[in-house]
């Protein structure tokens, strides 16, 4: 069994609220893993702990601390160099030096990450990496010059630079239109296709229902789910159905447990009801989170 790009078990944060007032709890316990070679979502709404957890996990703040708090890159506990090395980062809002061009700033970051050890020349690798999210020609320009979507593309375009194990990327597709969406999703199928694995949060769940293999979902600071997909899904695939029916001259349709089927056609009969169709729902992430039905407790096993 292949270790693990990354292991969180424990995680607790607190951030002071103002003289006098007790902390307040932003991380209460958080543990979830990301399998290797996997592309693993972070599902949350704004505020549910997201952005507080990947920093954390970067050590760019430092979680409380607690004796059975770990984590874990590529099975290390030590965040080393060389465990950053193989790291590559988006934050949600990056903030790039408008001053550079797109060259200078990819190889400032390939300086800075030891590309001078690497085969390729600077130049080749910016140019090849500023291919790859289709800002091939703009090399010159300066980042001040660019729009937000542009800005987006070159902050992966650094996460991707020293093809690093494993991507973590807070909100990519913020900014973007759906050619640059697109773009980045290639990128990420890419990268799992070539042995990395990849962490990213997103609010666009559909993208995620795409991409995703397994999810970690956080609310209000809880892992409330870590496994695969298919088990966040499955109990309303299994469980649920959509009724059609035309009642009163309107057509309606409303989704029903599969064990409340019966009654709930004898009720649409004895009101002289007309059945349509009935069929299984369409289960999809978004469909299962916006149920929110699951409750906390559930962090290694399908919502409830």
């Amino acid at each position: 069994m292949s270790t693990a790009a990354l292991s969180v078990q424990h995680l607790n944060k607190n951030f002071s609220s103002g003289l006098l007032k007790p902390p307040k709890n932003i991380l209460k316990d958080v543990s979830f893993v990301v399998p290797s070679g996997s592309i693993t979502g972070f599902v949350g709404v704004n505020g549910a702990g997201k952005t507080t957890t990947i920093k954390c996990l970067l050590r760019f703040i430092f979680p409380d601390g607690n004796a059975d708090s770990k984590i874990q890159f590529f099975g290390e506990s030590e965040f080393t160099p060389e465990v950053k090395r193989r790291i590559g980062y988006l934050p949600e809002r990056p903030y790039l030096p408008e001053q550079l061009t797109a060259e200078e700033f990819l190889t400032l970051h390939w300086k800075l990450g030891g590309g001078q050890k690497s085969q390729m020349s600077a130049s080749d690798t910016c140019l090849k990496t500023l291919a790859r999210v289709n800002l091939l020609g703009v090399e010159k320009k300066y980042l001040r010059e660019f729009s937000k979507g542009m800005l987006q593309r070159i902050g992966l375009a650094q996460a991707l630079l020293h093809r690093p194990d494993l991507l973590i990327l807070d909100e990519p597709m913020s900014g973007l239109d759906p050619d640059g969406r697109r773009i980045v999703k290639d990128i990420l199928k890419e990268e799992q296709n070539r042995g990395a694995t990849v962490f990213f949060s997103s609010h666009l769940l559909a993208d995620m229902d795409e991409l995703c293999s397994h999810l970690a979902v956080i609310d209000k600071g809880s892992i409330y789910f870590s496994g695969a997909v298919d088990d966040f899904t499955r109990a309303e695939s299994k469980d649920s159905v959509v009724v059609y029916l035309d009642r009163d001259k309107t057509r309606k349709q409303i989704q029903v447990s599969r064990n409340e089927l019966p009654a709930k056609l004898q009720e649409i009969f004895s009101q002289q009801g007309q059945l349509l169709k009935v069929i299984p729902t369409e289960t999809t992430i978004e469909s299962v989170f916006m149920r929110r039905e699951w409750t906390a407790g559930n962090s290694a096993g399908r919502p409830s």
